[in-house]
């Protein structure tokens, strides 16, 4: 991860812009803009999350968004992951840590009017795996998001992510459809906050019938500067067979090239 950040920085020599920070952070509904040309997004943090088998601590995940033109951007994401499993019917107790798999996609923004307070998306991603993974995934998000007025907005996502194991002679794919509606007001000029409802339906043929789960987040974010804006997000759900409880923390930056 390391060496993908600078190979990133050394491409483009970046300096701070003044143009107004929109980040997929902290939420779990993706922005429905991508980021202006020849720029460089950064959307880290940290992430801790707990069911009834397992806590999960991310320290740090990383997503680089880098704009190629004025409607497609380049996206790169990985965490580092602490995984510490409690005893499941799936794992005995034990800890684990590394990096998580990692992705790749892109983006494309279909209305690009500053005028038009309706904007939509679409966002494909695969999933390069980790050496000791043995499962291929990919993803297909579509992006609606609505300004109401100067203060209040709306957005959903639509998705769809496949997945399946190499392990298996004739694997099942594992299908998973993520939905969400996201509602946000902005307090002034600098600080904002979000609630959001998201869930998924999960459907594996080979193991068990079709599940859903639905889960509840809020969030604030803050504009340190126009390009820095620091947030945080708590959520609370119940998933396939368990709840679960999530926090995060983040720090984002927009970069701006100097090529015009």
């Amino acid at each position: 991860m390391k060496h993908l950040t600078a190979i990133v920085l050394l491409t483009f020599a970046f300096n701070g812009t003044s143009q107004t920070i929109i980040t997929e952070a902290p939420s779990v509904s993706a922005s429905a803009t991508t980021v202006p040309k020849n720029t460089l997004q950064i959307e880290s943090g940290m992430s801790a999350s707990s069911n009834n088998y397992w806590t999960t601590i991310s320290l740090p995940y990383a997503l680089f968004r880098l704009g190629l033109s004025n409607r497609w951007e380049l996206r790169m994401n990985n965490s580092f992951n602490v995984r510490k499993y409690n005893g499941s019917i799936f794992s005995n107790p034990s800890t684990n840590y590394g990096f998580g798999s990692f992705q790749v996609g892109t983006k494309f923004q279909f209305i690009k009017n500053p005028e038009s307070k309706t904007k939509i998306a679409a966002i494909a991603n695969v999933t390069i795996p980790s050496h000791n993974s043995n499962s291929r995934a990919a993803s297909l998000n579509f992006s609606f998001s609505h300004q109401l007025g100067s203060k209040h907005s709306i957005g959903y996502n639509l998705g769809y992510n496949p997945s399946y194991a190499l392990s298996i002679s004739s694997p099942d794919i594992i299908s998973n459809v993520n939905y969400s509606l996201i509602y946000g007001y902005s307090l002034n000029s600098k600080l904002s906050i979000f609630g959001e409802f998201f869930g998924n339906y999960h459907y594996y043929p080979a193991v068990f019938d079709p599940t859903t789960s639905l889960s509840v987040d809020f969030g604030i974010m803050y504009l340190l500067r126009d390009n820095i804006q620091i947030d945080y997000a708590y959520a609370h759900g119940r998933g396939f067979t368990n709840q679960f409880d999530f926090h995060s923390l983040g720090f984002n930056i927009l970069l701006n090239s100097k090529k015009n």
